[in-house]
């Protein structure tokens, strides 16, 4: 999914650096509470937590809570909170007729597009759980659409932020630009140290393998 976010309209070069022709923005935020948004998809029952006192019914069954919300460490809950997202770009577009639409990918479920009249009217966005990060051009342009976006969903749901803080990580792969933000640089040291250190090779000693290229 991330992938591609960064690729669309970039011509990849090498495995990890991507080439745009004009600059772009990354930006990132985190809803709040995010699963506590959405409503439960079945009738869900918990027992009461160690300390509050177990009530008992008319007929002396036992009684426990029933959720009105969605929460954390129910299976279904990521996809509770997507359709609620997904949802909520319904309502923006219907209730925003003249401004840019929101699509889902055909391709991806968890990547949506903004489009509008004109090229920097543009956000790929990339939803991961409770995690957003957002690619838009980095234009006076680009970053009205993107601000009214922000601002419209500060309407409905919290952030932990103000949303307008750069990407600089994303589900463990560090986003590094150059300095016109023309190439955006990928990588994941800490998934390759767990690797090695899972596998006992952390401290190996580096060889060529299966051999020395050019050599017989």
């Amino acid at each position: 999914t991330v992938v591609q976010v960064f690729s669309r309209g970039y011509d990849f070069e090498g495995p990890d650096v991507a080439t745009v022709t004009q600059g772009y923005c990354l930006k990132a935020f985190d809803a709040e509470q995010a699963f506590c948004n959405a409503t439960p998809e079945f009738d869900t029952y918990l027992n009461p937590p160690p300390g509050r006192p177990r009530r008992r019914g008319p007929n002396g069954e036992r009684m426990g809570y029933k959720l009105n919300r969605q929460t954390y460490g129910i299976p279904n809950g990521p996809r509770r909170w997507h359709m609620c997202i997904h949802n909520w770009m319904l309502r923006y577009n219907a209730t925003n007729p003249g401004s840019p639409q929101w699509t889902q990918s055909v391709l991806e479920p968890c990547l949506y597009h903004l489009r509008g009249a004109t090229r920097d009217e543009r956000i790929d966005m990339c939803l991961f759980v409770d995690d957003v990060l957002s690619s838009f051009p980095d234009t006076p342009t680009g970053s009205k659409t993107y601000s009214d976006f922000v601002e419209a969903f500060k309407k409905t749901y919290k952030i932990q932020d103000d949303g307008y803080t750069d990407a600089d990580q994303f589900t463990g792969i560090n986003l590094t630009w150059n300095a016109d933000r023309t190439e955006l640089r990928l990588d994941q040291p800490g998934a390759v140290d767990g690797v090695l250190k899972k596998c006992n090779f952390i401290d190996s000693k580096s060889s060529y393998t299966p051999a020395i290229a050019n050599t017989l």
